[in-house]
């Protein structure tokens, strides 16, 4: 548990408690991050779409938070959502 404050429309709040989760930068929140997603992109890289870039299929580009979804059309990407 730890105390933290938010901007809000340009006016810092009031402090108030936040019992759920990790603080941002501590040394477990990215592998926290990493583990749930890990099996995400599994998931994802295991439905035949996306585009092919020589014999390799690619469906999902991620890098640390970021991530890129492709596919022949709006309607495949949309299968992932």
């Amino acid at each position: 548990m730890y105390k933290r404050q938010e901007v809000l429309e340009g006016t810092l709040s009031s402090f108030f408690e936040n019992k759920t989760g990790l603080k941002q930068g501590k040394t477990l929140s990215p592998i926290l991050f990493n583990l749930a997603l890990q099996k995400v992109i599994q998931s994802i890289k295991m439905v035949p779409s996306g585009i092919k870039i020589g014999k390799q299929q690619l469906n999902v580009l991620s890098y640390a938070n970021d991530f890129v979804l492709t596919g022949k059309n709006g309607i495949e990407i949309r299968q992932f959502l």
